[in-house]
């Protein structure tokens, strides 16, 4: 069978896959609602993206988790189901043949590519694996996990920053399956410790907690999605919502904030939906917005009290990878599901969260968080002569925040060196402090370090380095007479590497 390619602006795409799709998914026309599938299944995508965006359609395409879950199941039954799939890829200018065949325009059309979506022969949820970029969305007011990844379009290589999302073929992959799926997809393009897995794999590792037939696939709790997670190497960390009543909301923002995709339960009011998706980003949070939106609680020190903003607990939008939606879906937290146009769907809430931890992270958010602000009530922290405080924190990689501090241009040398003479654990958690008026700059003027790989936080073991006020304490200085550097912290520039 011969590959074709068809170029195609966006508003011309739907009638072109509903041939192909009637060639190679229904040959004898058998399936009179297959046009209407390919354009329910196709308009809730398309309608996110920019007016502007043109298409080369490629059928029939290969691939490869669909043909996994093609030879594992649907070729086991009698009747017959097509092997193969249309894949669509996005550019944000008009394209044609000679761009793919000019060794001139590889540049331009790796500067204008936007991602992939597959149409595969699934009739009840048409849409199979996709990559696309948020600069191809209308509403791209938005801060998420990305990772890149490596495509071939019509023979050319291109790359594509985006998270990886795809609906579920409600036989083969649930909700839950496509959360695990998603999950391995992103962390085995950032992190070398893992891989990506295909859903006969996510079966097999099910095969011993089960004490059911693993196919058709149904739907898995929360501690089997964690148990999915362990089984692929990570040290998952559950947090249910009776459990932190107070304090979920801002366990899901510092994790988000930290740059991990969490596997989200939501529920109704009355249990006839449970859901898992995922929750990878929030909305841009202006400095226009958090001005706005400051909220400061009274904070007891051991001279007085301050007003402490804890950005976790600012009001936002956050931002969903649902196997049901587009990808990169915008929600609150109180309502999770508003997207949806089914009523029964709106009362539900958020009543767990799976966080895929690094599998030496033993100091995990609530207690890290709850260890940080302790550091103020001794003393350890000081704040002397300030009326606000303005905290964020979160997890990342040594490695990620070194290469940060190494190249800010205003942060202080002594400061700096510091920083990068210390020997960090794979993880830390940072805790940022800075005022409005820095705020207004992107700067903050106070940081403290913590050991992600030390739970014990009945004493200073976790903690790392504070630089705040006139002074930097280096717990990790070899003699104790070099832990206390009295300088001046000046300003300097805020994190920005865990969400694109």
């Amino acid at each position: 069978m011969l590959i074709t390619n068809q170029f195609t602006h966006i508003t011309g795409v739907i009638p072109i896959i509903q041939d192909h799709a009637r060639k190679l998914f229904d040959p004898k026309n058998q399936n009179s609602f297959l046009n209407d599938a390919v354009q329910r299944g196709l308009r809730l995508y398309l309608d996110q993206l920019k007016d502007n965006i043109w298409i080369c359609v490629e059928s029939p395409y290969v691939d490869r988790i669909y043909r996994d879950s093609y030879y594992h199941y649907y070729a086991s039954k009698l009747g017959s189901y097509p092997k193969d799939c249309i894949r669509l890829s996005f550019f944000d200018v008009p394209i044609d043949e000679s761009h793919f065949r000019n060794q001139d325009q590889r540049t331009f059309l790796q500067e204008h590519y936007l991602g992939f979506l597959v149409v595969r022969p699934t009739f009840r949820n048409l849409i199979g694996r996709n990559i696309i970029s948020p600069k191809a969305l209308k509403d791209s007011n938005i801060q998420v996990c990305l990772a890149k990844y490596s495509v071939t379009v019509n023979s050319i290589k291109l790359e594509i920053w985006g998270f990886p999302h795809s609906s579920q073929d409600i036989e083969t992959i649930t909700c839950a399956q496509t959360t695990i799926w998603s999950i391995m997809e992103y962390f085995s393009q950032r992190y070398a410790d893992y891989r990506p897995v295909l859903p006969s794999t996510i079966v097999k590792r099910l095969e011993n907690l089960s004490v059911e037939r693993q196919m058709p696939a149904t739907g898995l709790s929360i501690e089997q999605i964690s148990f999915v997670l362990k089984e692929f190497d990570f040290g998952p960390r559950i947090y249910h919502e009776d459990k932190y009543p107070k304090d979920f909301a801002e366990l899901v923002s510092c994790y988000v904030e930290s740059g991990i995709p969490i596997v989200v339960a939501i529920q109704n009011r009355n249990k006839s939906v449970g859901h898992a998706l995922l929750c990878i980003g929030r909305q841009i949070v202006t400095k226009e917005y958090i001005k706005k939106n400051l909220k400061y609680e009274e904070f007891k020190l051991p001279t007085g009290t301050i007003q402490l903003m804890d950005l976790d607990k600012l009001p936002k939008d956050f931002v969903f990878i649902d196997d049901n939606l587009a990808p990169y879906a915008q929600a609150t937290l109180s309502r999770p599901a508003s997207n949806y146009v089914s009523k029964e769907w709106h009362s539900c809430k958020l009543v767990a969260f799976v966080a895929p931890l690094y599998k030496r992270v033993y100091l995990e958010a609530y207690e890290a968080k709850k260890y940080l602000k302790s550091l103020f009530s001794i003393g350890i922290i000081s704040i002397q002569g300030q009326h606000e405080v303005i905290l964020r924190f979160f997890l990342t990689s040594s490695r990620s925040y070194k290469n940060w501090v190494a190249t800010d241009a205003v942060m202080g040398e002594v400061l700096k060196e510091i920083i990068l003479a210390v020997a960090l654990p794979k993880f830390i958690w940072v805790g940022e402090l800075t005022n409005s008026t820095l705020l207004e700059a992107d700067q903050a003027n106070g940081i403290v370090l913590l050991d992600a790989t030390e739970a014990d936080t009945n004493n200073l073991k976790p903690l790392i380095l504070v630089a705040q006020g006139d002074r930097i304490i280096n717990f990790a200085a070899p003699e104790l007479s070099q832990r206390l550097v009295s300088i001046p912290i000046q300003p300097f520039t805020r994190y920005q590497n865990n969400l694109a």
